[in-house]
Parts: structure tokens; sequence; C-alpha cells
């Protein structure tokens, strides 16, 4: 992902042209990002499986985005006793979160799967969508 965030101007340009040089040529670049952002995102689910430390976080409060889609802010403790706040790395949220209110939810405790080698540990909330 780092990758497309760092080139994002330079991939932009090239579909661009390439839609007046060569049409086919798109359909190339979309199908080369999408397999890449999967790949990636099949690794890091891999990874965080096998390296991942379960334990539990509350949920502080929901932030919303530009789009109004709304993700929980989380608060854990690391085995080491650090504590953190943050969004977590696998969220998917729907139109509907964009009008709904999630005060029911503040407070709830929720199982967490964290990276113990990360300083800012990216995370996913563990079956967190089965409590939705």
């Amino acid at each position: 992902m780092n990758f497309i965030k760092k080139y994002w101007i330079v991939i932009a340009i090239v579909f661009v042209l390439s839609m007046f040089i060569k049409p086919a040529l798109c359909f190339l670049i979309l199908g080369s990002i999408i397999s890449y952002i999967g790949i990636e995102a099949i690794l890091f689910l891999r990874a965080i499986r096998k390296r991942g430390v379960a334990c539990t976080g509350n949920i502080i409060e929901y932030q919303s985005d530009n789009d109004g889609h709304k993700t929980p802010l989380v608060e854990f403790t690391t085995m080491t006793g650090e504590s953190i706040k943050a969004q977590p790395y696998v969220y998917a949220s729907t139109d509907l979160s964009k009008i709904r209110t999630y005060k029911n939810m503040i407070n709830q405790t929720v199982p967490i799967l964290y990276d113990p080698g990360s300083v800012l540990a990216p995370y996913k909330l563990d079956s967190f969508f089965q409590r939705v």
C-alpha cells in the first residue's frame, strides 16, 4: 500500500495517457493495482495471524472520515503495558454507518489481534463483525 501512496500521481498520469494511446493498457494497470492491493491484504492478514497477539480493547468513540463513514477508535494495552489508541487496519463500514449512531457500542469490549513488532501496532478487530 505504501507503493501506491508514494507513486499515485505517476500511476494516475500513466493511466490517463494510456487511455488515449492504448486503451487496453488501462485494464492492465487497473488489474495490476487491484492484484497488488489484494496480495498485500492477504499477506498482512496471514502475518497478523501468525505473529499476532490476542487481547481485548474498548471502543472509545467512532470517528467519521471525509465521506461520513464511521470507524471505531479503540484503546487497548499491549503485553508490555503500553496503552495504544488507534483505528483498526482492517475495518469495513457501509453507507448505513453515515446516518447510524453507535452510542450503544461505546465502551464495549472487543477482541483484538495486534502486531507486537510494530510501535504503533497495526491491528485488526478479531470477530468484531459478529457482535454488530
